[in-house]
Parts: structure tokens; sequence; C-alpha cells
């Protein structure tokens, strides 16, 4: 099982020192203790851009990384995904992440996007090893489903990959999510969850993960 803890649980981290708050220390030992059962991933915000043509933005989305990597470490969340950030800005990602600390890197996973299609996420994860989360939706919008499944499961070396599936809400290869997974990218993306633990990105959250964990065909394709 995963789970996507929010990536404001924490409010407005930079105004207190929530680090040394009692309760809170004592919620995140509770939910500690959970992660052994139930991998727990944490997406910062799109304020997060490491490869900005500003050394303010760069600054400051280091700022906010590290209260998330933090809450991470103290809670036991597996995975912090990542989108580049601005296109055409590969080599400022790659200079700004060899700047970060081991721990931080060793929970830092990519995912394709918008605006970088999965064959070029794939190609850095390579190049900094670091894993790869495909989100196969992205993968459809960008037109770049002719991607390499056998080498993005292989950045994740021991660990189980993690993919996202989505549906478009008006139309096939709408970037907005739709409520529930349509019954066609269930049939069309079944092949996901044989391999990888698969985070359902629709908005009506867990019960698009109930018509999911129903639908009889996904059931027959695993089975």
């Amino acid at each position: 099982y995963i789970y996507r803890v929010s990536s404001a649980v924490i409010p407005y981290p930079d105004l207190w020192d929530w680090r040394k708050d009692k309760e809170i220390l004592e919620k995140t030992k509770i939910i500690k203790g959970y992660s052994s059962k139930l991998r727990l991933i944490i997406h910062p915000d799109q304020f997060v851009v490491l490869n900005s043509d500003s050394l303010e933005v760069i600054k400051n989305s280091l700022k906010i990384l590290k209260n998330q990597v933090d809450f991470a470490k103290l809670v036991g969340i597996a995975d912090l995904i990542l989108h580049i950030g601005k296109k055409s800005g590969v080599e400022k990602f790659v200079e700004t992440y060899r700047q970060l600390d081991d721990y931080t890197r060793s929970i830092l996973v990519l995912e394709n996007c918008h605006y970088y299609r999965a064959n070029e996420v794939l190609k850095l994860c390579e190049r900094i090893g670091a894993p790869m989360v495909l989100d196969v939706h992205h993968a459809r919008v960008t037109k770049d489903e002719n991607y390499d499944v056998e080498r993005i499961k292989r950045t994740w070396k021991d660990r189980k990959p993690l993919a996202h599936i989505s549906s478009g809400k008006d139309f096939i290869d709408d970037k907005s999510h739709s409520d529930y997974i349509s019954e066609e990218d269930i049939k069309k993306y079944s092949w996901l969850f044989q391999d990888f633990d698969v985070e359902v990105e629709a908005k009506k959250k867990e019960k698009a993960v109930e018509r999911i964990a129903d639908n009889k065909f996904l059931l027959i394709e695993i089975n």
C-alpha cells in the first residue's frame, strides 16, 4: 500500500520551530510506526524549482525542500517526488542536485511532466542515479508513450518502482485530472499494476482507488 502525505501537513514551517514541538514529534513517531507497512510518499508543491534562472527562487526552493526532507525523515517517507522544473534547464538542475545532502538524494525521485517527456527524465535519472516515477498520463499528453519500461524499472535498483495513473478530465489528453480513472485507462495501463506501486491521481481520491480495486478486468489481468 502507498499513501501520499500532504506537502502542507506542517503549516507555515518557516514561522515556527516545529522540529522541537513535543506534540508534533509524538505524532511523527506514531506515523513512522506505520511506515514499515505503508509506503509513504510526498510531492512538494510547484514552488520548488531547482533549476530556476533566479537564485532567489532556488534558495527558497531549497528552504522548502529542507522542511519537507526533515519531516520525511521523522515519519519514514520513502519517496520525495519532484518535477525537473523549468524547460531547458537540465544542466542547472544537475548543478543544484549535486549540492543536496546524501539523505535528500536518497529519497528524491523524478517524475515526467508536461514539460519534460518520459525519455528526457529517464536520461537524466540514469545520469544522476535517481529513480524515475513514470506518469503514464503525462506521457500521453506529451505524445511520448514510447518509453522503455525496463530501463525505468532499473533506475530503482532494488526498490519497487513507483508510477502514477490518471485520466483526462474532459478529453483523453486533458492535462486536468478526472474524478476517476476511466475504464479504458484501467484496461490500457493494467500492466502497471504488475511491477509498480501505483499512485492514483484522481479528484475523488479514495473513491477512485476503490473503483479500480473493484474492477473485474484488472483483477483478472493481475491474477
